[in-house]
């Protein structure tokens, strides 16, 4: 089967997280699936993003050094157990020096929606490097790719950017399926995408599913993989309901109902690319992966 598949950042908070995620992508090709990743930001970083550009709303750099020195001590010593701390190292400086160079630019006047989506990005782009490596040291050949480079090209609506589906299945198609013959496993930002500039853009809080389906109709895979850490779209907030259930089946109608009126477990946008295209999305537990999760596809199931 050729399945692409995503990591979300309440996975990949550690060190264990994407060595967990990691093994379970290796356990999956090792079984002679085609995969390609898509993965978020580490848990928590896009919020610091965020809050850091509200906060130099006022036009003070203050802070900015802080906040990249701890995002910089984070990624290192999440990376440093994918025992490739050299090359790693030295992207993660990279990235660091890129964010605060934007955020200086940001801090100076250059608020615009485009410099935001290029800081609000950011988590994702030290992300995929960083599993990417955690996959190498598993054996898994591998490439990390930013949505763009992934051939995921959108409209210039930084913040909500739309795909240009068109063209997207001739680059992603190209870009991706050349590393899928090759036998690689690429692995891509999720969130974000580039205009026909080659300027970052965003497509909405939560957009890493979203990227995920888009990758997955561009390729024409067999399945949609979301990997959560619950068991599948349940009937309640398990955290809130323990004897909450996953509910097994669900129609791509269904769960863009559930998605638009406040579910957190997709982002509402994820269904259109998928259904289209007649892919099946499964949303399964990653610390349970024996587990089916929830199925969403044509056909509905009452629960």
């Amino acid at each position: 089967m050729r399945l692409v598949m995503k990591f979300g950042g309440g996975l990949l908070v550690s060190q264990k997280g994407y060595s967990d995620c990691a093994k379970l992508v290796r356990d999956i090709t090792a079984e002679g699936h085609e995969v390609v990743v898509v993965v978020s930001a580490m848990g928590g970083v896009t919020d610091q993003l965020v809050d850091a550009m509200d906060s130099l709303d006022g036009g003070t750099s203050q802070g900015i050094g802080t906040l990249c020195g701890s995002l910089r001590s984070l990624h290192q010593a999440t990376a440093g157990g994918a025992g490739a701390a050299d090359r790693i190292g030295e992207k993660i400086d990279d990235l660091i020096g890129i964010l605060e160079r934007a955020l200086e630019k940001y801090a100076g006047g250059d608020g615009t929606a485009q410099r935001s989506d290029e800081i609000s990005s950011m988590g994702e782009r030290l992300s995929a490097p960083i599993f990417a490596h955690y996959l190498e040291e598993l054996g898994v050949p591998t490439d990390s790719l930013t949505g763009g480079e992934a051939g995921i090209v959108t409209d210039s609506n930084f913040g909500n950017a739309s795909p240009d589906m068109e063209t997207c299945r001739e680059l992603v198609g190209t870009r991706l399926g050349s590393l899928l013959d090759r036998g690689k496993t690429p692995v891509v930002t999720g969130f974000m995408a580039e205009n026909a500039e080659g300027e970052i853009t965003t497509m909405g809080r939560g957009g890493s599913d979203y990227t995920t389906s888009i990758i997955g109709a561009c390729l024409g895979v067999d399945e949609i993989w979301i990997w959560k850490d619950v068991c599948g779209i349940m009937t309640a907030n398990p955290k809130v309901v323990p004897e909450a259930k996953t509910i097994p089946l669900l129609s791509y109608s269904e769960a863009a109902e559930l998605a638009h009126f406040g579910a957190s477990v997709l982002h509402p946008r994820t269904m259109e690319p998928a259904m289209r295209s007649m892919i099946p999305i499964r949303v399964k537990d990653a610390t349970r992966p024996d587990l089916e999760g929830t199925l969403i596809g044509g056909d509905s199931l009452e629960v």
